[in-house]
């Protein structure tokens, strides 16, 4: 477990479509792997420089740029382009075809990115946002956030979550700034067309 503090995201997962530094040369996509162990961490007084800010940041893109003599890059924000793709999957693609490197794979080999026992509080955008990527998150917590979880990618499950919007203690807030903007809100899925499960989850305090 881990604690962060501060900054425009507590932690942030960029999408990395190609490898780089030594390993610049191996054919794959660590876009399409399935993370790591990302377990029993803490973000708190974040996310409030952006309104998709989340103290939990799965987003933005880290690049070589091909137009500007392959310099590394970083896209904090939204990522349109296919180096933005985060798609998890149980094959590689790349090992199959060198030239399905950019594809997702089948539906039946499709894998999602596990998520536990995380905590985000004192966040005035996001908890936990995401703009790609099917993930799998138990055991979430959020306390007082703008919002608790935003899922702007399809194919969320949200088991054993508890979301207390407001606790009642007294915001301290810098000069300057407008608690009022802070909604307080639970869930928040993208657009039409996607398809989420939320399953044991308490929402108290929330909608304000």
């Amino acid at each position: 477990g881990n604690a962060a503090s501060g900054g425009w995201a507590g932690f942030a997962f960029p999408v990395l479509k190609r490898p780089i530094g030594h390993y610049a040369n191996v054919v794959t996509r660590p876009a399409a792997r399935i993370a790591l162990t990302i377990d029993g961490n803490t973000a708190h007084s974040t996310g409030w420089w952006w309104s998709h800010a989340g103290a939990f940041y799965f987003g933005g893109a880290l690049y070589k740029d091909e137009s500007d003599n392959n310099k590394l890059k970083y896209n904090a924000g939204r990522e349109l382009s296919s180096r933005g793709s985060r798609n998890p999957c149980k094959v590689d693609m790349c090992l199959q075809n060198a030239n399905w490197c950019d594809l997702d794979c089948q539906v039946e080999d499709h894998a999602w990115n596990i998520i536990t026992n995380n905590k985000a509080f004192l966040t005035a955008g996001i908890g936990l946002q995401s703009w790609k990527g099917r993930m799998e998150l138990s055991k979430f917590e959020a306390h007082d956030v703008g919002l608790a979880v935003e899922a702007l990618a399809s194919g969320f499950w949200i088991h054993n979550m508890l979301v207390v919007c407001r606790t009642g203690e007294k915001f301290e807030m810098p000069d300057g700034s407008h608690p009022n903007r802070i909604s307080g809100n639970g869930f928040k899925w993208y657009d039409t067309s996607q398809a989420h499960i939320v399953s044991s989850a308490t929402f108290r305090n929330c909608g304000r």
